[in-house]
């Protein structure tokens, strides 16, 4: 009787559970009929049922609707959400090919708009192994290109990737997408590469986007035209015909906001005088509107300077914070703008006594940084342009305000007794080591590096991601006292490169003493 009464309810169950599944398939057939006109407005609603009625190809099919809609309306995290439950639909069906591609693509693209560049790459690869298109292909590689140079920061991947996705296009073709291969090719190419070779890259692109009507692509082209003309000091004339064109095509961007924001920015480096406030104050609406905190930064700290170069001190503090906060954030590395902003705040901060601001904003370098250490996967080129960064603040603070230095040494030596994690305290103990460096103070570095000699073992991923320069503080001090100098010199004679030899130096002059060092 037990056994049949177990029967009877898994044979209930089964029936029940057929009728939900039939049940949610005729709602979302029954919304397909009759929102034929507005579907787009049910594509959550019809991703839902579908799922329950177990259609796995249907469910797949409207949560990549349901994540084109979030992104398009640049709810960029709503949309990795759904594009990451379609990838794992996806593998359960066993799908490979353009389809699968064009997934990863999507979010390898919103990935690296909210600067997840580890995870943005990533994606993008595997979309390119999925890719039989080609003009998809060329589109991948372009935009890895641009990835590795302006975030990154890896040339030699950028321009390798640059010269893949101009192997991919058809050289006759005049489609928007080879339009867009050429123009990224031009920024790359007039920045690390060969000007000249950018430039002809910029002539195809207004070729080929005039006669097909690519108004977007025009407003880049005749920005970048403009500059190179301003910068080389070429003909006036040409420059300020084309500086009209690109404020002419400027409007056609705005259909979509990130690239309009970056748009802005050069149209603000274009302009003279005050007119560059108004094309830097678009740049960060558009950008904080889109959820694209680089073109935020990048905006952000220039009119910062601007400001400053006025004396609005109020309106700079005001603007360099939204620079600082999304810079840190997001780790941003490139142009050494996050420096700047940093030793532009400390300035005005200082200027108006605000000792507790100072504070505040080495807390979010701080955490940002503890944050980027205790990843499984970071670029090596971003960490050790995002330490030195670290460092270049640190030092702006010791030479700027002492005692704000001081007052965060003890802020990090009360964090450490609060914290339990073997990697968290390795990694302020590192902080406070790094202080101890830049202000030269031989005892505190003795003590601190022996803190960090015993973690090490347990500190996980944050001992790997500490500064070369600690790296070589350890590594010497990390043995008997009368083996120290032995140790140096086998680390100076194996030093290969100008950094290398720079932190061995600075080890010198900090820990030995002076007879040593002329030796």
């Amino acid at each position: 009787a037990f056994k049949h009464a177990l029967t009877q309810e898994a044979t209930y169950q089964g029936i029940l559970e057929q009728r939900k599944m039939a049940f949610h398939r005729n709602v979302a057939l029954g919304i397909e009929k009759l929102y034929k006109e507005r579907i787009e407005d049910f594509y959550e609603e019809l991703a839902h049922h579908w799922e329950r009625s177990k259609d796995k190809e249907k469910t797949l099919e409207y949560l990549v609707k349901v994540g084109q809609k979030a992104s398009k309306n640049y709810l960029n995290d709503t949309a990795v959400e759904y594009y990451t439950r379609a990838i794992e639909l996806a593998k359960e069906l066993a799908m490979t090919g353009d389809r699968l591609a064009e997934i990863y693509h999507y979010r390898g693209s919103l990935y690296n708009t909210i600067m997840f560049y580890e995870e943005s790459v990533s994606d993008l690869i595997d979309a390119l192994s999925f890719y039989t298109n080609q003009p998809k292909r060329a589109s991948v590689c372009a935009l890895l290109s641009r990835i590795y140079w302006a975030d990154v920061y890896d040339i030699e991947e950028s321009v390798l990737y640059a010269r893949k996705a101009l192997s991919e296009i058809d050289p006759m073709s005049k489609s928007h997408e080879t339009a867009e291969v050429y123009s990224n090719a031009a920024r790359i190419f007039i920045n690390v590469v060969d000007q000249e070779e950018g430039i002809r890259y910029i002539r195809k692109v207004i070729s080929i986007s005039e006669e097909m009507g690519y108004k977007d692509m025009l407003s880049f082209s005749y920005s970048y035209l403009y500059l190179f003309y301003f910068k080389q000091s070429l003909s006036n004339e040409e420059a300020q015909s084309a500086s009209e064109k690109a404020l002419f095509y400027l409007p056609y961007v705005k259909s979509n906001l990130p690239e309009y924001a970056s748009a802005c920015i050069l149209h603000g480096l274009a302009v003279k005088g005050d007119e560059c406030v108004y094309f830097w104050q678009e740049a960060i609406e558009a950008g904080i509107r889109s959820g694209a905190p680089q073109v935020v930064v990048r905006a952000a700290e220039r009119l910062g300077n601007f400001y400053a170069s006025k004396g609005e001190i109020h309106k700079a503090i005001e603007t360099y914070e939204q620079a600082w906060q999304f810079g840190t954030l997001k780790r941003y590395i490139n142009f050494s703008i996050l420096p700047q902003t940093a030793e532009g705040l400390i300035d005005l901060y200082m200027l108006n006594s605000e000792h507790r601001k100072m504070l505040d904003m080495m807390w979010q370098m701080i955490d940002s940084t503890r944050i980027l250490h205790g990843k499984p996967k970071v670029y090596p080129t971003m960490l050790r342009r995002w330490n030195d960064q670290v460092e270049r603040i640190y030092k702006k603070l010791w030479d700027s305000a002492p005692q704000a230095y001081h007052d965060l040494e003890n802020a990090l030596e009360s964090r450490i007794k609060e914290t339990d994690n073997d990697g968290e305290v390795f990694f302020y103990f590192g902080q406070l080591m790094l202080l101890a460096v830049i202000s030269k103070r031989k005892e505190q570095v003795e003590t601190y590096s022996k803190e960090l000699i015993r973690l090490k073992s347990g500190a996980g991923s944050f001992a790997d991601r500490i500064s070369s320069r600690l790296r070589i503080f350890i590594e010497i001090l990390d043995v008997e006292i009368d083996q120290r100098l032995v140790s140096f010199r086998e680390l100076f004679r194996s030093v290969d490169s100008l950094d290398g030899f720079q932190d061995a130096c600075e080890y010198a002059n900090l820990m030995l003493p002076t007879e040593i060092i002329k030796e």
